[in-house]
């Protein structure tokens, strides 16, 4: 299903700590035109969903040269097959999944806050 609005952020991460409230995310501030900008990534699940994650440290992307070619800044992207927009897990690359639920590892909410700070010193 195609996603309405995609866009993707190309520029330099700052800064990033753990935000708590209604919903608990990390949040990371990007550096681009036109910016400051902040990325909230989710870490804790306020509906009782899984938090599921991965790090992928050799990840390659389908079109690494089309990424590269972006400006710095906010570019919208179509939600298409074969173009730039990725869907971790929906999208495929030479036939199979860019990733599984099989690899990938529960966040517990009790620790979302110590993985959050664990992931901000990579």
């Amino acid at each position: 299903m195609p996603i309405t609005n995609y866009s993707v952020l190309a520029g330099k991460p700052t800064a990033g700590k753990v935000v708590t409230g209604a919903s608990t995310h990390y949040q990371i501030t990007m550096q681009a035109p036109c910016g400051p900008f902040t990325v909230a990534v989710n870490i804790q699940s306020v509906d009782g969903s899984e938090v599921l994650y991965d790090i992928v440290e050799d990840f390659a992307p389908p079109d690494l040269a089309g990424l590269q070619a972006l400006p710095l800044g906010m570019t919208a992207l179509k939600s298409e097959p074969g173009g730039l927009a990725l869907d971790f897990v929906r999208s495929t690359v030479n036939g199979a999944p860019m990733i599984t639920k099989a690899q990938m590892t529960l966040l517990p909410q009790a620790s979302a806050k110590a993985k959050a700070r664990a992931l901000s010193r990579r």
